[in-house]
C-alpha cells in the first residue's frame, strides 16, 4: 500500500511542480519559486489525502503568522549532474515548532520530524535550524512534502538548499557571528557597569544589568541557540516570549531612568509607565503558560499587540528629540532605541505575514541591540558629565554657604571681642561728659588720662579686626608653615572668648611638624573645633575645661588628635555629626549646622585626608589624618 502511495504521489508531483535542478556548479539556492503549498485551514489533511487538495504556487515563503492551522508544502529536487551529491535542506526560521517531512525517493517514503517541539537528539543534523541530509545519485530526484506548524511566530514554508560544503561554511559563519555579538555586547556591558558602580547609582546599575542580560537571553532564544543547548517544546516557546517581554520591560525602565536623570516629566514618561504596567501584567500571564501551555498562542498575540506599542514610544522619542536637540542624553536614547525599533518592527511585520523572512529579519535585532547598547553606554557617559555639572553647582553652593558660615563666625567672634572694650569706652566717655558738666579744676587732667584708655580700647578693637582680616585674606595657594603656629594664631584670635570660658589649651608637637599645604584651611578647621569646644563648655558649665591637641607624623601621614573634656558628643549615630543638616549645638532648636560638615569637606577635598569622631570618658575626640604628598591636589 505504501509503495503504491509513493508512486501515486510521485506522478502527481511531476504534473504540478517545477523541479529544482542542481548541476555541478550548484552551491546554494532558495526553493520557494519551485514550491507549492496548501493552507490546511480545516486541519483535515494527511499525507494520504493532501494530494487531492488544491495546491497553489508559493508566491511568498511566509505562509502567515500565529496560524492556528498547519500548512503543507511540496518541492522536487533533482541532481542534474553526473556525480552523486549530498545536499542539506534547511528551513530559514530557527524557531519553527513542528515540521513533518516526507521524502519520496526510489519507490520509498521516509518520514522525518523536525522543529523545536522535538529534542535535538532526534535529528540527523544536530543544528539550531531544522535541517536534513538528502543524498542523490546522478540525475536522481526526490519529492519533499512537509507539514508545517508554528505557535508563536510566522510559518516559514521555504526550504534553503545547500551543497554540503556550503552548509558547513554557513554554520561556521553563523557561529562566528553569534560569538562576536555576545563578545561585543558583554564588552560594552563590562565597560559601562563599573562606571555606574562608581557613580553609586544603584537603580541605574541594576536596571542596566537586567537590560543587558534580558537582551542576550532574547537573542539566544529567538535565534534557536538555546534549542541547540537542549531546551525544546512549549518550555522553549514560553521562555522565548518571557525574554522578549523582559527585554521590553528593562528597555522601558532604562529609558525612564535616563528621563528621571534629566528631570523629564512630559507625555513620554507617562506613556512609558502605562506600557510598563501592561508588560508586567503580561509577565503574569507568561508564568500561567507554564501551568496551561494551551494559552501560549494568546500570549503570543498579546505580545504582538504590545510590540506595536513600540511605534508609539518611537514617535514620542522623536517628538522629544526634535524639541530638545541640545540634550545629548535624549539624543543617545533616541538613536539607540531607533536601532532596536527598526529590527523589532521588521520582525513584527514578518510575524503577521506582511514581509518574508530574510537576512534583515534574522540579524537586524542583534545588530540593533549592539547599537542600542553602545548608545546607552554613551548616554551613561553623558550622565557622568551631567553628574559632574550638578556636583560643580552643588560645590559652588556649598562654597557660598561655607563663606556665609565663616562670616557668621567672624562676626560672632568680633562682637565677642568688642563687647568689653565698647562697654569700657562707653563708660569712659560718660565719665568725660560728667567732668565737662561739673567743670572741676582737675577736669582737663582727668580727661587727658582717660583719652589714652579709650584709645587703647579702640586699638584693641582695631587689632582684633586686623587679626581676622589677616586670617581670611591670606593667600589661598599652598604655603609652608608650622602647624603649631596656626594653632597659636587661632587661639590668640579667640582669646577674649577663651578667657571668659576659662578654657586651657595643651599642645603636644614633638616633631615640630611643618606642612606645605593650605594654611588658611587649617586655620578654619581649628577655629571651628576650638569654638565648638568653648561653646560646649559654656553650655554644660564644665569646671576647668581644657583642650588637648597632639600632633605627630609617621609613614608620610600627619595625624592630629583633638580632645576636650566638655561632655562628649550626644548625637547618634556619632558619625552623623558631619552631615550638613546636623547641629550638636542647637539640636533642641531643630536647626542644622555647617561647622563640622565644613571641617569634613576641607579635610576630604582640600587635604585628601580623613576625619573621625569618637567619645572619651570626659569629652569628644576628633582624629584627622593628612597625607604629606598632596601634589596632585586638584585645588592647587
Amino acid at each position: 500500500m505504501m509503495l503504491f502511495l509513493a508512486f501515486f504521489l510521485a506522478s502527481i508531483t511531476h504534473l504540478h511542480a517545477t523541479p529544482l535542478i542542481a548541476d555541478d556548479s550548484f552551491t546554494y539556492a532558495k526553493a520557494s519559486t519551485h514550491m507549492e503549498y496548501i493552507a490546511d485551514t480545516d486541519q483535515t489533511l494527511s499525507i494520504e489525502t493532501v494530494q487531492n487538495a488544491q495546491w497553489h504556487a508559493m508566491s511568498s515563503s511566509n505562509l502567515g503568522g500565529l496560524n492556528h492551522y498547519p500548512s503543507w508544502t511540496k518541492l522536487t529536487l533533482k541532481n542534474g549532474s553526473n556525480n552523486p551529491k549530498q545536499f542539506v535542506i534547511k528551513n530559514p526560521r530557527a524557531c519553527m515548532d513542528e515540521i513533518e517531512m516526507y521524502l519520496f525517493q526510489n519507490d520509498t517514503m521516509v518520514h522525518k520530524t523536525l522543529g523545536d517541539q522535538f529534542p535535538i537528539e532526534t535529528r540527523t543534523i544536530p543544528h539550531r535550524y531544522s535541517a536534513e541530509f538528502v543524498n542523490l545519485e546522478p540525475h536522481e530526484e526526490v519529492q519533499i512534502i512537509t507539514k508545517l506548524r508554528n505557535t508563536i511566530g510566522s510559518t516559514e514554508g521555504e526550504w534553503e538548499i545547500f551543497e554540503r560544503k556550503g552548509f558547513v561554511h554557513f554554520t561556521i559563519v553563523e557561529t562566528l557571528w553569534w560569538g562576536i555579538f555576545i563578545g561585543v555586547y558583554l564588552a560594552l556591558f563590562v565597560y559601562a557597569l563599573p562606571i555606574l558602580f562608581a557613580l553609586h547609582d544603584k537603580v541605574l546599575s541594576f536596571v542596566f544589568t537586567l537590560y543587558s542580560l534580558s537582551s542576550i537571553g532574547h537573542q539566544l532564544c529567538s535565534n534557536g541557540i538555546l534549542y541547540s543547548f537542549g531546551l525544546y517544546g512549549d518550555t522553549l516557546n514560553i521562555i522565548t516570549l518571557l525574554f522578549y517581554i523582559l527585554f521590553y520591560i528593562f528597555t522601558v525602565l532604562l529609558i525612564l531612568r535616563f528621563l528621571k536623570i534629566i528631570h523629564h516629566k512630559k507625555v513620554l514618561s507617562h506613556s512609558l509607565r502605562i506600557i510598563l504596567g501592561l508588560l508586567i501584567i503580561e509577565v503574569f500571564f507568561t508564568f500561567l503558560c507554564f501551568l496551561e501551555p494551551k494559552i501560549i498562542r494568546y500570549l503570543a498575540f498579546m505580545t504582538l499587540c504590545l510590540g506595536f506599542l513600540s511605534l508609539l514610544i518611537w514617535f514620542l522619542l522623536l517628538k522629544n528629540f526634535s524639541h530638545s536637540k541640545t540634550n545629548k542624553i535624549i539624543f543617545y536614547i533616541f538613536i539607540g532605541y531607533t536601532a532596536i525599533f527598526i529590527g523589532h518592527l521588521y520582525q513584527l511585520l514578518v510575524t503577521i505575514g506582511l514581509l518574508e523572512m530574510n537576512f534583515v529579519s534574522i540579524y537586524s535585532v542583534s545588530i540593533g541591540s549592539i547599537i542600542e547598547m553602545y548608545c546607552f553606554s554613551l548616554g551613561i557617559a553623558q550622565y557622568i558629565k551631567h553628574m559632574r555639572h550638578e556636583k560643580s553647582q552643588q560645590d559652588q553652593l556649598l562654597d557660598f554657604q561655607m563663606r556665609f558660615a565663616s562670616i557668621g563666625r567672624v562676626i560672632g567672634n568680633i562682637s565677642h571681642q568688642w563687647k568689653i572694650p565698647i562697654v569700657r569706652a562707653g563708660a569712659l566717655l560718660t565719665h568725660i561728659e560728667a567732668l565737662i558738666h561739673f567743670q572741676k579744676k582737675s577736669t582737663l587732667n582727668e580727661i587727658a588720662n582717660i583719652i589714652p584708655q579709650i584709645r587703647s580700647h579702640f586699638i584693641f578693637m582695631q587689632n582684633s579686626i586686623d587679626e581676622f582680616y589677616f586670617l581670611y585674606s591670606r593667600n589661598t595657594h599652598k604655603a609652608t608653615f608650622k602647624l603649631l603656629n596656626v594653632i597659636n594664631d587661632v587661639w590668640a584670635i579667640l582669646s577674649s572668648k577663651v578667657s571668659h570660658s576659662n578654657m586651657k589649651l595643651y599642645v603636644k608637637d614633638l616633631h615640630d611638624v611643618t606642612l606645605h599645604s593650605f594654611e588658611y584651611s587649617f586655620s578654619h578647621i581649628f577655629i571651628i573645633l576650638i569654638d565648638n569646644a568653648i561653646d560646649a563648655a559654656k553650655a554644660r558649665a564644665i569646671h576647668n575645661p581644657k583642650i588637648s591637641i597632639e600632633i605627630f607624623q609617621e609613614n608620610e601621614i600627619t595625624t592630629i588628635v583633638f580632645e576636650d573634656n566638655c561632655g562628649g558628643i550626644l548625637q547618634k549615630p556619632i558619625h552623623s555629626i558631619f552631615d550638613i543638616d546636623i547641629s550638636t549645638k542647637y539640636a533642641h532648636k531643630e536647626n542644622g549646622g555647617l561647622g563640622l560638615s565644613i571641617v569634613k569637606l576641607l579635610v576630604h577635598d582640600k587635604f585628601r585626608g580623613t576625619i573621625t569622631a569618637s567619645n572619651t570618658l570626659e569629652g569628644a575626640r576628633f582624629t584627622l589624618t593628612i597625607p604629606l604628598l598632596m601634589e596632585k591636589d586638584s585645588h592647587e
